[in-house]
C-alpha cells in the first residue's frame, strides 16, 4: 500500500471528492449570481463590492475568495467597465469620452482616464483614434 494513503483515506476518498464537486457547483452558482448582478448594475455608479455583498447577502470572505483570481470583485467590476468603454469608444465615435465613462459608472474623468491608460497603455482618445484607422 502507498505510504501516503491510509485505508481511511481510501475508504472516504469518493465521499470527499463528491463533497468537493458540490462545493465547486455551489461556488459556480454564486459566481453566476454575482456576474448577473454586476452585468445588470454595471452602469450604476454606486455598484461596488459592498453593494454586491449587501444585495446578494453573501459572506464577505466567500465573495473575495471567489474573485481572488480576478484581483478581487472591485477589479472585476472596473475591468468589465473598461472593456465596455473600449467597445463603446469604437462603436460610438461621436460620443464624448466623458459620456461613455459616466454612462458606465465611472465617477470622474480622471479616474476613468487613469484606469483606461493602465489597462490599454494609452488614453481613451488615442485608443479611439487608432481603432478608427
Amino acid at each position: 500500500m502507498d505510504h501516503c494513503a491510509t485505508p481511511f483515506d481510501v475508504c472516504y476518498l469518493p465521499q470527499r471528492l463528491a463533497r468537493d464537486d458540490t462545493c465547486t457547483e455551489s461556488q459556480a452558482a454564486m459566481v453566476k449570481r454575482v456576474h448577473r448582478y454586476v452585468d445588470a448594475h454595471l452602469c450604476d455608479d454606486q455598484l461596488s463590492p459592498e453593494s454586491v455583498l449587501s444585495a446578494l447577502q453573501l459572506p464577505r470572505s466567500t465573495l473575495y475568495r471567489l474573485f481572488q483570481h480576478e484581483g478581487g470583485l472591485g477589479a472585476y467590476i472596473r475591468d468589465l467597465r473598461l472593456r465596455h468603454a473600449a467597445d463603446d469608444l469604437i462603436r460610438y465615435p461621436h460620443a464624448l469620452v466623458l459620456e461613455i465613462a459616466f454612462g458606465l459608472g465611472f465617477k470622474s474623468a480622471s479616474v476613468f482616464t487613469r484606469a483606461f491608460r493602465r489597462a490599454y497603455g494609452m488614453a481613451p482618445q488615442e485608443y479611439r483614434a487608432l481603432a478608427g484607422k
